[in-house]
């Protein structure tokens, strides 16, 4: 036996052992590792794989700090009176002042979010009106079919369903009405659904496309009735989405799967046992029409969160948040946990749909105004508005509002400045600041930002702190 020593030299994690069998197998891994009552665990080789990340992880939780004049050092970073301080197991502890830093990481603990399954996907008929269906998956594109009921939607349709859970999105893109010949497949409803019950009753929220001519987001509580939002739609696919939080439900459509348009949302009382999946009607009670599903996303509860939306400071800082309004020559922009007022002049422009970057990269440098998420550009400037709302002075069309969740992409106030900056600080939040003039206390760090005046940050909302260029 040859052992190893997993956790490097001087007191490692554990001893990796290699031993040969009797029967002349390949060597069989064992990993013995230290207990509180100084015994080892063997461990198998074939989770030796998984062992080996957990040591990696435990290995690399550290602060990292480097130094001007090239040195390097591993532990936990502290701030104290004008200096960093690297606390390190075994060695005395080590002082770095402002202005011989180079860079510093901080672990702050990356959250892995939990593994959602979404491949236990069932269908069924849905509706006190019989229809038929079935459905198949082939290379992610979901492949339904449904019979029609001759009336609504509602009385009957094919649904094909997954687990809903507490918080989920589902998206989908719905292609459009077939109609190459007179006797082609053509669908009546197409779209999402999220429903408490597999019948005809119960809470349900529905959006769909109506022949591919109109969105509707149908709503049924627990009066029974149907209440319906139309919007209408091009004749081409449309992209859908229902998103839960608990009990809230909102539906949005999207032209390109970028830019999105909030429809609207509703308080329902789904339990945690619901269900959300796709729904299908054919136009016809004879015959199935049959819909190719397109990337069908669906995430539960702990998938990953959607991106902030990014006030970009005219000198290239970013600061991840939410626009609460612009009252004159201030934008109102909530961001690391508290209330700022930006003064226009400070401000290049506002991000408030981030996954949108194909149309955002559309629009021509030096233009000012809003960017909307059908596509269309309304040149004027950002003027003084209610919370929650933008409004544009615009030359041709007058003041205009928009809601900013959900009918803008953007504002472009204007053009970012190129400045030098001393300091790049990375929050855990992932907003980005420019910073000069360091000061540094216990546990708190103060600086400069050219577009802000004075920022103040605890150490836990630092990720990462670089210089820009050399002393």
């Amino acid at each position: 036996m040859h052992p190893v020593a997993a956790g490097g030299p001087g007191g490692g994690v554990g001893e990796l052992i290699a031993r040969q069998s009797e029967t002349g197998a390949p060597a069989e891994a064992i990993l013995r590792v230290p207990t509180p009552f100084g015994q080892g665990r063997r461990i198998p080789r074939s989770q030796l794989h998984l062992v080996f990340l957990l040591l990696l992880t435990l290995a690399a939780a550290a602060d990292t700090l480097e130094t001007l004049d090239g040195q390097s050092f591993a532990g936990r970073v502290s701030l104290a009176a004008d200096a960093f301080v690297v606390t390190r197991e075994g060695a005395s502890p080590v002082r770095v002042p402002a202005a011989g830093l180079r860079r510093v990481a901080f672990d702050v603990g990356a959250v892995v979010p939990r593994p959602v399954v979404t491949n236990h996907w069932h269908g069924q008929p849905v509706g006190p009106i019989p229809v038929t269906g079935s459905f198949a998956v082939s290379n992610g594109i979901f492949h339904v079919s449904s019979s029609g009921t001759g009336k609504r939607m509602a009385d009957g349709h094919y649904f094909v369903w997954d687990k809903l859970g507490p918080q989920a999105e589902l998206t989908v893109f719905v292609p459009p009405q077939v109609a190459a010949r007179k006797d082609a497949d053509k669908y009546k409803s197409a779209g999402l659904e999220m429903r408490a019950q597999l019948t005809g009753e119960g809470p349900r929220i529905s959006l769909f496309s109506e022949g591919g001519r109109n969105v509707l987001l149908q709503t049924r509580l627990s009066d029974g009735k149907d209440k319906s939002k139309y919007f209408s739609i091009a004749q081409r696919g449309i992209w859908l989405r229902l998103t839960r939080q608990g009990m809230e439900v909102s539906g949005a459509m999207s032209t390109d799967g970028e830019a999105w348009k909030e429809l609207g949302s509703i308080h329902a009382a789904l339990p945690d046992s619901a269900f959300a999946g796709l729904l299908l009607c054919g136009a016809k009670r004879e015959g199935e029409g049959t819909v190719a599903f397109q990337n069908v996303k669906f995430q539960s509860a702990g998938g990953a969160p959607p991106a902030l939306p990014q006030l970009v400071l005219r000198d290239g800082g970013v600061l991840l948040g939410r626009f609460l309004g612009a009252d004159g020559s201030v934008v109102r922009w909530e961001a690391l946990g508290r209330a700022w007022g930006i003064s226009l002049v400070n401000v290049s422009r506002l991000v408030l749909q981030p996954g949108a970057q194909t149309l955002i990269k559309r629009v021509r440098a030096g233009r000012v105004g809003g960017l909307l998420v059908s596509g269309d550009f309304v040149d004027g400037e950002l003027a003084a508005g209610p919370g929650g709302q933008v409004r544009i002075s615009s030359v041709l069309f007058g003041l205009r509002s928009y809601a900013a969740e959900g009918e803008l992409v953007a504002v472009f106030v204007r053009e970012p400045l190129v400045a030098p900056l001393e300091f790049e600080a990375r929050t855990s939040d992932g907003s980005h600041l420019h910073l000069r003039q360091l000061r540094l206390r216990e546990g708190v760090l103060t600086a400069h930002d050219r577009s802000l005046g004075e920022v103040t940050f605890p150490l836990e909302k630092l990720a990462e702190l670089r210089r820009a260029a050399g002393p």
